[in-house]
């Protein structure tokens, strides 16, 4: 069932830019597990940003690490959703 689920076996359906943030320390989600899914994204020509926080697990919780990320997260979006 969590094959099935897995986002990594469908990246080549993934067509809009991702933006991914993970914390070093999340204990719910490896980071090499989020790693694959922005390679397989990557390796099929999708645009990613991919943000890791060091001193983070699953969230972001620390002030300087929310302004940083959620600053990212407007840029992605400025980024990509600018109409020219």
């Amino acid at each position: 069932m969590l094959e099935r689920i897995s986002p990594v076996h469908k990246a080549d359906r993934i067509r809009a830019p991702l933006f991914v943030i993970h914390g070093r320390n999340d204990p719910r989600v490896p980071l090499e597990e989020t790693e694959q899914i922005v390679q397989a994204v990557r390796a099929q020509g999708g645009v990613v940003d991919f943000l890791v926080f060091e001193d983070e697990g699953h969230g972001l919780i620390k002030i300087p690490n929310r302004i940083r990320g959620y600053t990212a997260a407007v840029d992605f979006l400025d980024r990509v959703l600018t109409v020219t």
